[in-house]
């Protein structure tokens, strides 16, 4: 977005970490954080009566527009969640759905899961507000927001900070996805 933009504002090199999520027939007795058969982070947790597993660990370096869950991501996950639940064994019959998403976070050397989720922030003023986020966290998104928000009002003088640390967020919104994505 910053080449549309002259003089091009400051920018930090980025990769694209791809998340997969499968919704599984199957009862999931509580939020389970492991590692994935060849090492990776993988979770299991109960969503909507079902099991939700999921990893983000995947460097991804193609067209956005395509991304979906790959065969071998598929099979990988379930043979994971087929070690840790052996007495119910999962095969592609059992997803309900598949879906998956792009984390964008600072470029650095290594595995996709050394990379930093620590939220960096650039602005500059000249010659218009700009301000680009990358990274950060779901488990940490609303403290992120405020840092942006407080950001913002900086370059954007007039505006006024709503405070949302009370605000209950909803449990999970219904999803009409379906099985690639």
């Amino acid at each position: 977005m910053g080449d549309r933009i002259h003089p091009a504002p400051p920018q930090s090199d980025v990769q694209l970490v791809q998340g997969n999520h499968l919704l599984l027939d199957r009862d999931c007795p509580s939020y389970i954080y492991t590692e994935s058969l060849d090492g990776r982070v993988m979770f299991f947790r109960p969503w909507h009566g079902r099991m939700l597993a999921g990893t983000t660990e995947t460097p991804f370096d193609g067209d956005p527009d395509s991304i979906r869950p790959t065969e071998q991501e598929i099979r990988r996950m379930l043979g994971t969640c087929n070690h840790f639940f052996p007495h119910s064994p999962c095969t592609e019959a059992d997803i309900l759905e598949s879906y998956c998403g792009l984390r964008v976070l600072p470029k650095a050397g290594g595995s996709a899961f050394a990379a930093s989720r620590k939220m960096q922030i650039i602005t500059a003023s000249d010659p218009a507000p700009y301000m680009a986020v990358y990274g950060g966290k779901l488990t940490t998104y609303r403290r992120e927001s405020e840092k942006v928000l407080h950001i913002l009002a900086r370059l954007l003088p007039g505006h006024r900070i709503s405070d949302t640390r009370h605000i209950r967020l909803q449990a999970g919104a219904s999803s009409s996805r379906s099985r690639t994505c």
